[in-house]
């Protein structure tokens, strides 16, 4: 029974690539679990088995998004301060939309379905919101402990880094644009002496 079991896991996982492939080649609108089936060489039946519709493979990329992210901002309240949480994360989640294809490929097809009015979207939207709403607790609590400069709304902190993390997922995804782990860590770097209390500022520009 726990072999069957493993190897149901197995065909799943390779069904939801094959799926991540298809809709990127031929857009999530133009496909159909047929083709998704074909290339993952399964059955009809089997592939119902596992997703019954497309809107059920889209929820299952939102869901293991919200996985990623909410892992993200696990690590970001771990770490020594909430400054050094935001750098480490801009720099992770950039590095591994280069380097993870899976995951790159999951976060296009989220970009590219979150203006469609489908139930699958609006949750997407919903998921968003949640990791939304825990990233601007998690600045407020760095502002209140002089981390990050407290002239700033905890709102627009939030808002400016996820605006440039997905800025730079869409020029990577539209234009071809690749950077450097070098480079990914002066962007990071960029956002940290931004936020930084301006004692601190002030203590580097003195030095």
């Amino acid at each position: 029974m726990r072999r069957t079991k493993e190897e149901a896991q197995k065909t799943k996982e390779e069904i939801y690539r094959a799926g991540l492939a298809v809709f990127a080649e031929n857009g999530f609108a133009a496909a159909t679990m047929q083709d998704v089936a074909k290339r993952a060489g399964v059955t009809r039946g089997a592939i119902y088995w596992h997703y019954r519709t497309k809107q059920a493979f889209y929820e299952e990329t939102v869901s293991r998004l919200t996985s990623a992210y909410e892992e993200i901002i696990l690590q970001v309240r771990q770490a020594d301060s909430v400054l050094d949480g935001i750098t480490a994360a801009i720099q992770r989640l950039v590095h591994r939309f280069l380097n993870d294809s899976e995951f790159r490929a999951m976060q296009e097809l989220t970009m590219r379905e979150s203006d469609h009015r489908s139930d699958a979207a609006r949750r997407n939207q919903e998921s968003f919101e949640r990791a939304s709403d825990d990233a601007v607790e998690i600045v407020r609590a760095g502002i209140e402990r002089g981390e990050i400069c407290s002239e700033f709304s905890p709102a627009v902190v939030s808002l400016t880094v996820q605006a440039f993390i997905g800025g730079l997922f869409l020029t990577m995804t539209e234009d071809g644009v690749t950077v450097s782990d070098e480079e990914i860590a002066e962007a990071a770097m960029i956002f940290r002496r931004a936020l930084e209390p301006r004692t601190i500022r002030r203590r580097k520009n003195d030095a």
